[in-house]
């Protein structure tokens, strides 16, 4: 089996999304998001399972009454 190099290796990072991932992920739960990684989901139409890279809601509140509150969702299939 060939070993995969450290430049290889880094390659495939920056190539993958992953760092990017990683740090909207941070960025979102420094906001105080809920945040969900790589989550697996059905696909309605063909039955495969499917991932999305992040799940994340957030609460803000929109108004004066106790319940007034709007919740973002971000899908990042």
């Amino acid at each position: 089996m060939k070993k995969i190099s450290l430049e290889e290796t880094k390659d495939a990072l920056l190539r993958s999304g992953y760092l990017l991932e990683h740090r909207i992920e941070d960025l979102l739960r420094q906001k105080a998001y809920y945040v969900e990684a790589n989550e697996a989901y059905p696909d309605p139409e063909s039955g495969k399972s499917r991932e999305l890279d992040i799940y994340a809601i957030g609460a803000l509140k929109a108004g004066p009454e106790e319940r007034d509150y709007i919740f973002p969702v971000l899908l990042v299939p």
